[in-house]
């Protein structure tokens, strides 16, 4: 009997060590998907804004962003679309000195060492104080927006 459950572990623990190389494998192709960078350190704080259509979660996000910017804090706000990423930088222009925020995306790239920096996902500072994410759903690879649902792995 002993030989039989000796066995059996031994089973179980190469099932489990192929189920974990299976789930880091799919992890690491989901990265490479969205073509997100990896962080050096893990941060310290995540804050997760959900609401619905118009509610205010972007507006928040960069207000959030300048405050920050105010007690001297580096910031990244990265979008998932150039378009996205350029309002914001719009949006902002209007609060920020010009040497103070930068503009990074596939086709621009205006002061990318400033404090505040508005981009595409995949150009995100992989270091900094702080990073808003919008519209974080669609890096998951989902187009759709309002309440569907997202399944985060």
């Amino acid at each position: 009997m002993t030989g039989a459950n000796g066995r059996a572990e031994k089973l179980r623990a190469r099932q489990e060590e192929a189920h974990r190389r299976h789930a880091l494998r799919r992890e690491a192709e989901a990265r490479a998907r969205a073509r997100l960078p990896i962080r050096a350190t893990p941060p310290e704080h995540v804050v997760l804004r959900l609401g619905p259509t118009n509610s205010g979660k972007t507006h928040d996000g960069l207000e959030f962003l300048l405050a920050q910017a105010g007690h001297g804090l580096k910031g990244t706000y990265a979008a998932p679309l150039r378009m996205l990423a350029r309002q914001a930088y719009e949006r902002l222009r209007e609060r920020v000195r010009p040497e103070r925020l930068g503009l990074v995306t596939g086709e621009e790239r205006i002061n990318p060492e400033a404090d505040i920096l508005c981009c595409t996902a995949e150009s995100a500072r992989t270091s900094g104080d702080v990073l808003v994410i919008d519209e974080a759903h669609w890096l998951a690879g989902s187009r759709s927006a309002g309440s569907s649902p997202v399944r985060w792995r």
